[in-house]
C-alpha cells in the first residue's frame, strides 16, 4: 500500500514506458488514477557502415514501434535486409550490412570468353579482380580491373591488335623493312601495316612485301639472297646468250661460256660473286685453227715448215707441199677462225717430158707431144 500524501512511482516492461511517472496518494485515491504502459520507439540501427548519408532507414532516426526500417545504402551498395521491424524498442532484426554490389563486365570487342580470366558470368565480385584476356592476336590494354562496389578501376579495357616482329635476315639493311626504324629488341609493326623488305648492296630479298594482321606475319619468314650475275653482253664473236645456263646466273654458280662457230672462249667457266661480278670478269672469242686436211702424197704435214700433224693458226696461210713427182692443186691454203679457204688440196702425179737426143729419133719423139701426162704412154717415133 501507499500511505497517504506520498506517492507511487510506476514502472513498466522493458521496451515500455509509462503515462505519468509518479501517481499521488490522496484521500484514498491515486492521482491520476491510472497509467498507460506504451510501447517505446525504436532508434536507428548504429555502427552501419557504408550506410546511406540521410541515415541507415528512410523512416529517420527513430523508429515508431509497429512500423519498419526501411533500410538504405551508399550508391554501389545493398542492404543486407530490406527493413527491420520495431516493436516495444527492438528491432528485428536488431542490424543490417551494407554489401558491397559486384561489378559488371565491360561488353569488349574480341575478348576471350567473358573477357575475365575463370569467371563465366558477366560480374566480378566487390574485392576481387577481373584479369583480362582475349582472342589469339590481341593483347588487353589494361592486364586486370579491380571491383569495388559495383565500381571498375580501370574502368574498361581494349583487345587490341598484337604487332608482328619481323624476323631478322642475315645481311638486311637496317632494320629489314624500308622506313621503319630499328629497335633494340627487334624490328616490330603494326596489325594493318606492310613491311617492304630490304637489303644489303648485293642480296635481294626474297619476298618483297610481309604483312601484319593480329599478331600474325604473312609470310612468316625471308631471307637476303645473293644477287644473280647477269649473262655478259656485247662479247665479240659470241652468241646473244653467252651462257649455256641462261640470262642470269645464281651467285656461287658458273656460267658456261659460249662463242659462235670458229671460235673458242679463253675461259670456259666464269664464277658469279654476290651478284656483282664473275671471276674472271670476262672473257674473249678466241678464233680457231684450221686442222690440215688429210691429203695422200702430201709432203710431212702438208705445208712447208709445220711438223705433222699440224694446224694452221687462224689469220695464217700453209703453203702447201707434195712428195717428188707431184704437185699441189692449190698454192696456199687461208685459215680464218677454224676454216681453210679453199677447205683442201690434192697433189697431183706430175707429167713426164718426152724423151730427147735420141740417135736417129724424130725431132718428137713421142708421137703424144712433148709432155705425156702421169699413166699414159708415149708412143716414139724415129
Amino acid at each position: 500500500k501507499i500511505m497517504p500524501f506520498t506517492s507511487c512511482t510506476t514502472q513498466c516492461a522493458t521496451g515500455y514506458t509509462a503515462t505519468a511517472p509518479s501517481l499521488s496518494c490522496r484521500n484514498g485515491g491515486f492521482s491520476p488514477a491510472t497509467i498507460a504502459c506504451n510501447p517505446d520507439p525504436c532508434p536507428a540501427p548504429t555502427g552501419v557502415e557504408f550506410h546511406h548519408k540521410t541515415g541507415p532507414c528512410q523512416d529517420g532516426s527513430t523508429i515508431t514501434s509497429g512500423s519498419t526500417c526501411v533500410t538504405q545504402c551508399l550508391a554501389g551498395y545493398t542492404p543486407s535486409v530490406a527493413s527491420l521491424a520495431c516493436k516495444a524498442a527492438t528491432l528485428t532484426p536488431a542490424t543490417f550490412q551494407c554489401v558491397p554490389n559486384p561489378c559488371s563486365i565491360p561488353d569488349v570487342k574480341n575478348t576471350a570468353g567473358s573477357g575475365c580470366e575463370g569467371i563465366k558470368g558477366d560480374k566480378v565480385d566487390s574485392g576481387k579482380a577481373c584479369t583480362t584476356t582475349c582472342k589469339t592476336g590481341y593483347t588487353p590494354s589494361e592486364k586486370k580491373l579491380d571491383c569495388y562496389a559495383q565500381v571498375l578501376t580501370p574502368r574498361i579495357f581494349e583487345c587490341l591488335e598484337d604487332p608482328c616482329p619481323i624476323p631478322f635476315a642475315k645481311n638486311q639493311e637496317g632494320s629489314g623493312c624500308l622506313g621503319v626504324p630499328g629497335r633494340v629488341d627487334g624490328t616490330v609493326i603494326e596489325s594493318g601495316e606492310t613491311c617492304r623488305t630490304e637489303c644489303l648492296e648485293g642480296y635481294y630479298a626474297s619476298v618483297e612485301t610481309m604483312s601484319c594482321t593480329t599478331g600474325t606475319l604473312s609470310p612468316a619468314s625471308w631471307s637476303c639472297i645473293e644477287d644473280p650475275c647477269p649473262a655478259l653482253e656485247g662479247i665479240a664473236n659470241a652468241p646473244k646468250l653467252t651462257c649455256k645456263e641462261g640470262k642470269s646466273i645464281l651467285s656461287g654458280k658458273v656460267c658456261s661460256t659460249q662463242c659462235k662457230g670458229g671460235y673458242t672462249p679463253n675461259y670456259p667457266e666464269m664464277k658469279c660473286r654476290r651478284g656483282k661480278f664473275f671471276s674472271p670478269s670476262t672473257y674473249i672469242c678466241e678464233p680457231d685453227a684450221c686442222p690440215l686436211p688429210n691429203v695422200r702424197n702430201r709432203l710431212e704435214s702438208g705445208c712447208s715448215g709445220l711438223p705433222h700433224p699440224a694446224v694452221v693458226n687462224s689469220g695464217s696461210s700453209c703453203s702447201t707441199q707434195c712428195s717428188p713427182g707431184y704437185t699441189p692443186s692449190v698454192a696456199n691454203l687461208k685459215c680464218f677462225a677454224g676454216k681453210l679457204t679453199p677447205g683442201t688440196f690434192a697433189c697431183t702425179e706430175d707429167p713426164c717430158d718426152a724423151p730427147s737426143g735420141i740417135e736417129d729419133g724424130a725431132a718428137q719423139s713421142c708421137k703424144e707431144g712433148k709432155v705425156i701426162s702421169s699413166g699414159d704412154s708415149c708412143t716414139t717415133q724415129c
